[in-house]
């Protein structure tokens, strides 16, 4: 699950908000008894944009399996 200023993105899905992104994961996750969520924020993203994304995945029935910021150099 990729967090940026935009929203958050999954499967190539752009969700602008914290429900869209709930509803998303709970279909997702719904099939799946593996439930981890790998969490990846843009740097530029503010820190409540990442807890909305936390939240969400909680939310859904998920877990975070791993909170990493994505490196902009490693392109």
């Amino acid at each position: 699950l990729s967090v940026s200023a935009a929203g958050f993105v999954m499967d190539g899905k752009l969700m602008a908000t914290g429900s869209e992104l709930t509803a998303f994961l709970k279909q997702k996750l719904q099939p799946r008894s593996d439930r981890k969520i790998f969490v990846s924020p843009e740097l530029e993203v503010a820190h409540g944009q990442v807890i909305a994304a936390l939240e969400a995945v909680q939310a859904a029935g998920g877990s975070v399996a791993l909170v990493q910021i994505a490196d902009p150099l490693a392109q």
